[in-house]
């Protein structure tokens, strides 16, 4: 879903692969496989993009279609998000292990990386935790309070 808003939004604007590689900082091709869901774009990139076109998070994933203009750039900050995914699993009694076979489908041992942030996490399981726990994903990335 979100790629198509992501797509909408580089039309929109007229821009090329070449244009948001620079905004990514990596090759239009590599911008190219994010686009055509080769490859997951990152939460490092899915906000970029979100302050390059200057609408909220929410917007660019499809979950409001209000495309309201932030008036500021997202302050990311990873290990915020990984006390957050911390906190909301701790809080909801879940284990590593539930949440890695039954809802991400990867190993126990990759989720903990996620949660200490030793791997980036990619957009899809931002996005079914989001689902799982009932909470915006701007929430699960710390941003709540910026939009």
């Amino acid at each position: 879903i979100y790629i198509s808003k992501i797509r909408e939004l580089k039309e929109d604007n007229d821009l090329t692969n070449v244009d948001l590689g620079k905004v990514l900082n990596c090759t239009p091709q590599n911008y190219g496989r994010m686009e055509s869901g080769q490859q997951l774009f990152s939460i490092e990139n899915l906000i970029k993009l979100s302050n390059y076109y200057k609408v909220s998070i929410n917007y660019i994933l499809g979950n409001t279609t209000d495309k309201v203009k932030l008036l500021h750039n997202y302050q990311f900050d990873y290990g915020k998000m990984c006390n957050q995914m911390i906190n909301l699993r701790i809080n909801n009694e879940y284990s590593q292990d539930y949440i890695a076979d039954e809802i991400l489908n990867i190993s126990q041992s990759m989720y903990s990386q996620f949660e200490t942030g030793v791997h980036t996490i990619d957009v899809l399981s931002i996005m079914k935790l989001a689902a799982l726990y009932n909470v915006p994903i701007s929430y699960i990335l710390g941003l709540d309070g910026q939009e």
